[in-house]
């Protein structure tokens, strides 16, 4: 490359000057000239060769530009003082010319205010670019966003139309008295939680329920619990009005070893849901346990369908279980904000928060949270596309700042472990196990109690 048409504004003293102080570096190709991230005020001119320009996103490295030779790299991080804003990575073999500040020190006065006033024009124009780009993404997804949202909308079925949804909807029981009485006043706001505790101590079929429940393996308590007021003072309204619930959801279910995965699941939700209401005071703590409880009841209806009609299980497993679950208390005669919140909850996967109807809007974020916290809890790995609105979503919070990991430690955990002994034994076997890895609590961690064993 001709150094004179570079430069065409230095003497060739000045060229020589800097040909004699700057380093010329080879570089092979995959070579990472400049790292994202790092510090340096290095600039760099391409003698020869080609680099790629590439951009750390949410969705992976991203090349943005391709520079070659006569390009410079690296006049942002020089010009504003700040770290390395992408990466530079050789293409095919190339040569640069690395100016460093010793390298302008080395040059007169004149020839430093010509590369003070370039590096500036570079990194404004670059800066200028960036800007520009980023703004015609925001539009383009923005565009895809409305577009999917719009052709989802659109081309909803109604399932209520279908005969045979019709028709094993119309089979299923409804919720026994005891469990849809109190899920329904509390969800309609018409009782304190003193009342509907006094609700379930004058019914002698919720009573029992609890009773049965808690003396069972699935809280595995140490003492025999006598009457209601023993168990409340034990695990608490939050969990005795779970499992009320919980039992009356298994009633309605046939007995079999898939619709238990999904109570179990459906318990860890519920509670993770509460939690998480709780500790950041969106939402409903108990409209969220309520929630958290039924927002699998589509993926019921899902396997009657397939038990009753085994010949269509490919056409059946196509179904969209929010809807299934959302006709279903429809049928029973639950509050419309159980209906929706439902029906929308896999929006805040797809949909940033001001598309979601703001009536829902918490409920369906705070249920999407406690699904990738029990994902976390459980050690399964992320999946690419849950965390596309993450932090838009966290905003609700005030939690835009943390990562799913702090969010489990620093809030969930802390709730969730301060009545430990009152969660079903699964769920509470699987905090355990999270908290025995031993995190330090002044790295605002959590040390856990080692000694209890379920």
């Amino acid at each position: 490359m001709d150094l004179k048409a570079i430069f065409s504004e230095l003497n060739e003293k000045d060229i020589k000057t800097l040909c004699t102080c700057s380093e010329i570096r080879g570089l092979t190709t995959g070579e990472v000239l400049i790292r994202e991230g790092d510090t340096g005020q290095t600039v760099y001119v391409i003698l020869e060769g080609e680099l790629k320009i590439i951009k750390d996103t949410s969705g992976g490295p991203k090349e943005i530009a391709s520079l070659r030779s006569g390009d410079w790299v690296g006049e942002i991080a020089f010009n504003k003082k700040i770290p390395r804003t992408a990466s530079a990575v050789a293409s095919i073999p190339s040569s640069v010319m690395a100016i460093s500040g010793p390298t302008l020190n080395a040059l007169n006065a004149e020839a430093q205010v010509f590369f003070l006033k370039k590096f500036n024009a570079l990194a404004n124009e670059r800066i200028s670019q960036l800007v520009s780009g980023e703004r015609e993404l925001n539009s383009l997804n923005r565009r895809l966003i409305d577009r999917f949202h719009s052709e989802r909308s659109q081309g909803e079925i109604d399932y209520s139309d279908s005969e045979m949804i019709r028709r094993i909807i119309d089979k299923i029981p409804r919720l026994p008295s005891f469990a849809s009485t109190l899920l329904i006043q509390l969800a309609e706001k018409n009782i304190s939680l003193r009342e509907a505790a006094d609700l379930i101590k004058q019914d002698p079929s919720s009573v029992a329920v609890v009773l049965k429940t808690v003396n069972s393996s699935y809280y595995g308590l140490r003492q025999k619990v006598s009457d209601i007021n023993h168990a409340l003072m034990l695990i608490g309204f939050s969990r005795i009005y779970q499992l009320i619930i919980a039992e009356g959801l298994q009633r309605t279910m046939p007995d079999t070893p898939s619709f238990k995965a999904l109570q179990s699941h459906s318990v860890a939700i519920s509670s993770i849901a509460f939690g998480l209401s709780l500790k950041s005071g969106i939402g409903r703590p108990q409209e969220m346990a309520t929630i958290g409880l039924l927002h699998d009841l589509g993926r019921g209806v899902i396997l009657l369908l397939k038990k009753q009609n085994p010949s269509l299980g490919i056409l059946i497993d196509s179904l969209d279980h929010t809807r299934l679950g959302a006709l279903l208390l429809k049928k029973w005669g639950m509050p419309d904000i159980l209906t929706r919140s439902l029906e929308f909850q896999g929006y805040p996967e797809l949909l940033p928060p001001d598309m979601i109807h703001m009536e829902v809007r918490n409920n369906v974020v705070i249920l999407h949270l406690a699904h990738l916290c029990l994902d976390l809890l459980e050690g399964k790995p992320e999946h690419p596309l849950q965390d596309i609105f993450m932090i838009t979503n966290m905003r609700l919070f005030g939690w835009e700042q943390l990562d799913l990991r702090q969010i489990v430690l620093k809030h969930l955990l802390p709730t969730l472990t301060k009545t430990l002994e009152a969660y079903p034994i699964a769920f509470r076997k699987l905090l355990k196990e999270y908290i025995a890895q031993g995190y330090d609590r002044e790295q605002g961690r959590l040390n856990g109690n080692r000694s209890e064993t379920p």
